[in-house]
């Protein structure tokens, strides 16, 4: 996959495209970010090109809090 398709494929599902570095490395990573809720990490773009519409879409999906995602409620203090 090119970026211009990462970058489509983000788009469809209301996601955007995002490149940073990570804490000094040289290396480029791709986040995909929604409006005001955190970055989601796909890949390092050295990598982008073995990934897939499929693995990609996986990525973007929200996780359930079985898979380590969050909820809408807050957790109780203990």
């Amino acid at each position: 996959m090119t970026e211009e398709e990462a970058r489509t494929i983000m788009k469809k599902y209301g996601w955007s495209y995002k490149e940073r570095r990570r804490r000094g490395q040289g290396k480029k990573y791709l986040y995909a970010q929604r409006w005001q809720t955190p970055e989601v990490y796909i890949c390092p773009l050295s990598q982008l090109s073995s990934l897939t519409e499929p693995e990609l879409v996986a990525k973007l999906a929200p996780k359930s809090p079985e898979e380590g995602g969050t909820t809408d409620k807050q957790r109780p203090i203990t």
